[in-house]
């Protein structure tokens, strides 16, 4: 069936652009019915409790539990809250604190609820609201992106997708680094043979 899709297809053929987080209707489908929602089980080193349960339903938007691991199982936002802990700089930090509250505050007034209770289902709707999007429009998104906030007339929208693009970029390093996706689905052999010194050709 499709949605059965092999991962390492997927993971080959998964665009880079901005558009490539999330797709169709059908793909919010398969998300909410394969993402387990659940209460956060470890404490973040930088961001607060509900930041940390917000990145966690992202996270599991991007790629989800299914049949194959998913961005939970290599701890992809213990990851990210790392990065931002010792990491980057003060101001890419402040540019995700800043990401997140409009992130926050545009799911509570589109869903009249907390966002501490927002489910995957809520989530995915919301990104795919800035990622499903027209070439054109994805293009606007990539320069919009490379301009100074103080250039930006629309600085929530601005915000957002620095916020997204930050958590989809890291999301998919700390997968596609995992040991486990390396080896059971990518293929990686970390055993590169021996080396023999002193050998006539």
């Amino acid at each position: 069936m499709y949605f059965e899709m092999d991962r390492r297809s997927l993971l080959k053929a998964l665009p880079l652009s901005v558009g490539g987080l999330v797709a169709t209707p059908t793909l919010l489908q398969l998300l909410s019915s394969c993402a387990r929602e659940k209460q956060l089980e470890w404490i973040p080193k930088f961001l607060n409790k509900s930041q940390a349960y917000v990145l966690e339903q992202i996270v599991q938007v991007i790629l989800p539990t299914t049949d194959e691991v998913g961005a939970l199982d290599v701890k992809a936002p213990q990851f990210i809250d790392l990065i931002l802990s010792d990491v980057v700089s003060n101001t890419d930090r402040e540019v995700f604190i800043k990401g997140e509250t409009v992130f926050r505050q545009k799911y509570e007034a589109r869903f009249k609820k907390d966002i501490s209770n927002a489910s995957v289902t809520g989530v995915s709707i919301m990104v795919s609201t800035y990622f499903d999007l027209s070439e054109e429009d994805q293009e606007k998104v990539a320069e919009m992106l490379s301009l100074d906030p103080s250039e930006i007339s629309d600085s929530g929208t601005f915000y957002i997708y620095k916020y997204l693009c930050f958590i989809r970029y890291y999301t998919l390093f700390a997968y596609l680094t995992a040991q486990e996706v390396k080896e059971n689905l990518l293929g990686f052999n970390p055993y590169l043979g021996t080396y023999t010194a002193c050998t006539t050709l």
